[in-house]
């Protein structure tokens, strides 16, 4: 069988140091099938670099780090000069891309000049054709795309295109050919403890550095569970378990065993000395009995300090033992707001105050670092809404806050909300969560939302605590 050349683009525009998951994997599964695969990565383009994490560091949430010390020369040629020798030297059979609303105009930039100087069919799987399928596959610089998970359908694709055989019926494939569109149904989710290690050959190995408490870690970002059950309204995680509902169980948690290995292996192989969870709410829907057995086998294996995020309704005194006992350093938590109307009646987090106040006390009974994550500029939030955020902020005392303008995603309920109260036009393809909020509600302005995020970090760092 002829090996299928695959050529992924990751067009990560607003500078994330971080290996995608979702994409090492599916470069391990195509590489598992017989196939080859190279990473096209706009990460070290330009002649700027800026991560997100220099955000927070100037809105002064975040100890400043230097990370910028540890990246060296960046790529400055035009981009077109670098599709142009990146295409001539790999000649791929296949592109792909793994498409967010955040990576949009970046991931279009790249494929149009791409579709100049090769004929590769394009195939764009992620988020946002899971939720917007006839929107993304209606892009000119699409050929196909991929609903729900990947690991089977790519490497159905590669072999389809190293036998020179029509991929029309593939399922979790849509397939633009000859003025039609063939949509398929999906497949059966997969398990999750059977889904290949990341590979992170193709990939840079600068995204491995990581920013945090003002030093520079060598960092690697894993994957416990898959999914997620909760209602949250600002999020896609209920139009993605609708879009692949009745296929297999949604949420669902690799082995302790399994997990642990992994992270052991990349351990070895990097020389790894701080570990990250990329899970939606990591307690959320953890048995003890599988937290128990992680924590001893990290402890025995691995014993780094790790960050997660999860949150308050998933935090106990004894979880939190065990978290602890394992090596936690950080948990990231979405309090969201401090205003019990928009908690409950805009973004479904039905968490009553007290809950949230004793997950924190809890933090700093057993010594692991909180950082409380804030939004503003929600939907129909008044002045008096973000107040009681910043007032919650000082009862919460926590050590590290995040505070961002809330921004609409395309398939989530406040998207439409949005729409439909005329605070958005429609989908923006450049939206920030860092530099201003995209909503323009007349009761709310913009500017006095500014004013009140800086309030907001002011008055935090009065309140500041450390361990």
């Amino acid at each position: 069988m002829k090996q299928t050349k695959v050529l992924f683009v990751y067009p990560n525009r607003e500078t994330i140091l971080r290996i995608p998951m979702a994409v090492s994997i599916l470069c391990a599964s195509i590489k598992n099938a017989g196939h080859d695969v190279s990473v096209f990565d706009t990460t070290f383009l330009g002649k700027k670099f800026k991560t997100d994490i220099h955000y927070s560091e100037q809105k002064r949430t975040v100890k400043k780090s230097k990370i910028e010390d540890f990246i060296g020369e960046l790529d400055n040629r035009s981009l077109q000069e670098i599709v142009q020798s990146a295409i001539n030297e790999y000649s791929p059979d296949l592109i792909a891309v793994s498409l967010l609303e955040r990576n949009y105009s970046q991931a279009m930039s790249v494929l149009k000049e791409i579709k100049k100087y090769s004929n590769a069919p394009v195939l764009v799987g992620g988020i946002l054709p899971t939720i917007s399928p006839d929107f993304v596959i209606n892009i000119d610089e699409v050929d196909m795309i991929c609903l729900g998970e990947g690991e089977g359908a790519i490497v159905d694709l590669c072999n389809a295109i190293s036998q020179n055989k029509d991929c029309i019926d593939i399922p979790n494939l849509w397939i633009k050919q000859n003025n039609k569109i063939y949509k398929n149904s999906l497949r059966q989710l997969i398990d999750i403890d059977q889904v290949p290690e990341q590979d992170w050959t193709p990939f840079d190995s600068r995204h491995l550095y990581r920013a945090y408490k003002g030093n520079v870690y060598n960092n690697g970002t894993f994957e416990f569970a898959r999914g997620c059950l909760k209602v949250c309204s600002f999020c896609v995680a209920p139009q993605l378990r609708k879009a692949q509902s009745n296929i297999g169980h949604y949420h669902r948690f690799k082995s302790p065993e399994r997990i642990v290995q992994e992270i052991e292996n990349k351990c070895n192989a990097y020389d790894l000395n701080l570990i990250h969870f990329g899970d939606t709410d990591f307690l959320f829907g953890m048995e003890k009995q599988t937290l128990e057995t992680f924590s001893m086998l990290y402890k025995k294996h691995i014993d780094l300090p790790f960050l997660i995020q999860t949150s308050a309704e998933a935090i106990n005194d004894e979880k939190m033992r065990l978290l602890k006992n394992a090596g936690c350093d950080n948990i990231s938590v979405g309090v969201e707001s401090g205003s019990e109307r928009i908690r409950k009646q805009i973004i479904h987090k039905y968490v009553p105050k007290k809950k949230i106040v004793d997950a924190f006390q809890i933090g700093r009974k057993y010594q692991i670092r909180m950082t409380a994550n804030y939004m503003l500029g929600l939907p129909d939030e008044t002045e008096e809404d973000i107040m009681d955020s910043i007032k919650l902020n000082r009862e919460l005392n926590p050590p590290a806050i995040s505070v961002f303008y809330f921004t609409p995603f395309l398939g989530t309920e406040l998207y439409d909300l949005s729409l439909k109260k005329g605070y958005i036009t429609g989908f923006k393809v450049d939206t920030n969560v860092h530099k201003e909020s995209p909503l323009e509600m007349p009761h709310l302005p913009k500017e006095k939302i500014d004013e009140l995020l800086e309030f907001f970090i002011n008055d935090f760092e009065t309140y500041k605590d450390e361990y």
